[in-house]
């Protein structure tokens, strides 16, 4: 692998990680597009536990919204991307925003839509950037999880049921029952509630609260890794990964497809394409493309996954996770492939990774939407909005009352 990299590039090996220092062309490869997926900063808790003394008006703006540290974390990526692709590393983005150069796609949420903001506000200072979202319920891309998949559910009632998981819960029930005492839930908590006392008390610690006299360093330690369980256990084996995240594959596989077919019709392709989203979007991504190290993505972690041309006009495919900014983002190799795997063996080996509409919906186990099931859909939304319509212009026609005059 070392001898892949250009002379000036220094390898340092972390964690059992890649560490790739340096910008500069790799043996000839020039970066064609990226496309990058990542983390909201860091926020307010999205609730916390009854007997907290830090409830929802201690945070400036509520729960669950971006804090200015939060803000902060999206300033360094941005800066980060902007020394990476723009002139001072591969040289990819122009100094002025460019429509055809970036694009930028964001969950349905104000902590992702002000963090790709707060990005951008580096990246392309001083210029409004057009940040694209999808509804919450409508977003299979982004936000699977809040769509219906009833294989996933099954797959998490086998591990629910597993020998493991019943151990870990019976190891663990005296001390989820400490911890809904104390903290006051009032129903039984178990490990896969754990993160919702650990996250609130996660947040006051960052932002320098006073924990109650019940959190010791050893409670917290528990919580925490009874959370990163929890967060395991959603992408245990490697079907689960695909169903959450296999739709976000398929797309970046034809980004860098479309890529490809307009740089041979001597056309600009897209440059960056940016998703905003949530550390299950990143553990789903890392975990479908079989690179997950278990762990829970923190605040402005990024996967990013860049293609690259050679000289002979071969394309390849490199994967990078940047989850800490005191360094240069790890390289995640996928198993059976070397650090630049060449595009057609990445297609290759994550083959039932890449899932298009009609097959996420098979792999979930979901009935196909047939034309005749489209078309009823259609007339049952053409039938409420002219019930609608006639119900609007009955209530125009009716004559006003006396007390409807007055107020004219």
């Amino acid at each position: 692998m070392v001898a892949r990299l250009a002379p000036l590039v220094a390898v340092l090996v972390l964690g059992g990680f890649v560490v790739a220092a340096g910008q500069s062309v790799k043996d000839g490869r020039s970066l064609v597009q990226a496309s990058v997926l990542f983390r909201h900063g860091d926020r307010s808790p999205t609730e916390t536990f009854p007997n907290d003394v830090h409830q929802e008006d201690a945070w400036p703006q509520g729960f669950g919204f971006l804090s200015d540290i939060g803000i902060q974390q999206h300033h360094n990526l941005g800066e980060f991307f902007r020394k990476r692709y723009g002139k001072e590393g591969f040289g990819v983005l122009s100094e002025e925003f460019r429509r055809d150069e970036l694009y930028v796609r964001s969950t349905d949420t104000d902590r992702t839509l002000m963090s790709a903001e707060a990005n951008l506000d580096r990246l392309y200072p001083d210029q409004p950037i057009p940040i694209h979202t999808v509804r919450t319920g409508l977003d299979p891309l982004l936000r699977a999880f809040f769509l219906n998949c009833p294989r996933w559910t099954e797959l998490m009632e086998e591990d629910f049921n597993s020998d493991d998981f019943k151990q870990k819960e019976k190891d663990s029930k005296e001390f989820m029952a400490f911890v809904v005492k104390k903290a006051g839930w009032g129903e039984p908590h178990g490990i896969m509630d754990a993160w919702r006392t650990q996250d609130p008390l996660l947040c006051e610690d960052a932002h320098n609260m006073t924990w109650p006299a019940w959190v010791t360093p050893d409670v917290y330690k528990r919580l925490t890794e009874l959370t990163a369980y929890g967060s395991e256990i959603n992408f245990r084996g490697d079907e689960k990964g695909r169903l959450m995240a296999g739709l976000l594959v398929n797309q970046i596989v034809s980004n860098m497809t479309t890529a490809q077919q307009e740089i041979q019709k001597n056309e600009k392709p897209y440059r960056l394409l940016v998703y905003s989203a949530h550390d299950i979007d990143i553990s789903a991504l890392m975990s479908a493309l079989n690179v997950y190290n278990n762990l829970s993505p923190p605040y402005a972690a990024c996967v990013i996954v860049e293609l690259y041309r050679d000289t002979r006009g071969q394309f390849s495919v490199q994967i990078l996770y940047r989850n800490d900014s005191s360094h240069e983002p790890y390289v995640l190799t996928v198993p059976g492939c070397d650090e630049f795997c060449p595009f057609d063996d990445f297609v290759e080996l994550n083959d039932e990774v890449i899932l298009s509409p009609d097959k996420w919906r098979r792999a979930c186990e979901l009935p196909p939407i047939t034309w005749l099931s489209g078309f009823l859909y259609g007339v049952f939304a053409a039938s409420i909005v002219l019930l609608a319509v006639l119900y609007l212009m009955s209530y125009l026609r009716q004559p006003a009352s006396s007390g409807d005059k007055k107020s004219q």
